[in-house]
């Protein structure tokens, strides 16, 4: 009897541990108060979010890669026909993200690669995603100089030589081919509070004959003759910011640049957005693609276009 005792107490943490299983299931539905279903109630809220796109299955078709700034996390959709299925098996394949994410294509191999913020600046992440493989990244390192160790962050060419490309914590930066050569540049609201957007080349392809390198300088402090200076207060030509709190500048609550061709003019024009500010900027560009120029900003989108 003590025998079949002693063998039940062995097997029962086994059998215990054993029932404990846990698996998603989004079948379940979800009602507002009116009794209307949410679509996705299984993702969680959003709050501060950057959308992405990226073929998390490969199937070829885009789909949805979010980054909420506030809750510091990665939440993955897939496309299927006009609607989206939250697939959170694909989140844990991400590297680490910290304070913005940007998925962008700059070695031109059609895979987008991680841009994401760090505390001494940009960190870069490269698609190494096989076909038909789960999703890898190879944290891309910079060179620094002859006998220096690599850069873990991203590196520009400014007035003294290499320096990290900084920016504050809560700005968001614009990575796109700004002038049009074939590679990706950086604009990024200058790290110093001044206001000024910054204009960071990539010479990959004048150095290099391709899109494969990241290889940036700083060219100005002041891209498009324009200061960012408050909600909705900017600063156009060679005039400067009024001064806030005892005459100095200020960097204000976040500044998030998105960089694209709204008007399809040819030249790149602005979206700007503040984090302590409901509106939304649109910047036209009113120079071009080498001298572009700004003169005034208004609401995007506007009420009644």
């Amino acid at each position: 009897m003590q025998r079949l005792l002693w063998l039940a107490l062995i097997a029962c943490p086994s059998w215990t541990f054993g029932q404990f299983f846990y698996s998603l299931d989004q079948s379940i539905p979800v009602s507002r108060s009116d009794g209307t279903l949410y679509e996705i109630p299984w993702a969680g809220g959003l709050n501060a979010a950057e959308y992405n796109k990226l073929d998390l299955n490969d199937d070829g078709i885009a789909d949805l890669v979010l980054f909420d700034r506030m809750a510091n996390k990665v939440t993955t959709l897939v496309r299927e026909g006009e609607r989206y299925r939250y697939a959170p098996e694909y989140e844990t394949h991400f590297p680490t993200v910290s304070n913005w994410l940007l998925l962008r294509d700059f070695n031109c191999d059609g895979k987008p690669d991680v841009f994401t913020g760090d505390v001494l600046g940009i960190r870069v992440y490269v698609n190494r995603t096989p076909p038909g493989g789960p999703m890898e990244w190879e944290h891309f390192r910079f060179f620094a100089g002859e006998g220096i160790p690599k850069s873990d962050v991203l590196l520009t060419r400014g007035f003294s030589g290499l320096i990290n490309l900084q920016l504050q914590f809560d700005d968001l930066p614009a990575i796109y081919d700004v002038d049009g050569d074939g590679d990706l540049d950086i604009l990024t609201v200058n790290y110093n509070g001044e206001g000024g957007i910054e204009f960071h080349k990539n010479f990959s392809q004048e150095r290099y004959n391709s899109c494969d390198s990241l290889d940036f300088e700083r060219i100005t402090q002041r891209w498009g003759n324009v200061l960012t200076c408050s909600c909705g207060e900017f600063a156009f030509g060679g005039d400067g910011c009024p001064p806030h709190g005892g005459g100095r500048v200020k960097h204000s609550e976040g500044k998030g640049l998105l960089a694209y061709d709204f008007d399809n003019d040819g030249d790149i024009d602005l979206a700007l957005s503040y984090g302590n500010c409901e509106e939304v900027y649109y910047l036209e560009n009113t120079g071009d693609a080498a001298n572009p120029d700004f003169t005034s900003a208004t609401p995007f989108p506007q009420p009644d276009p």
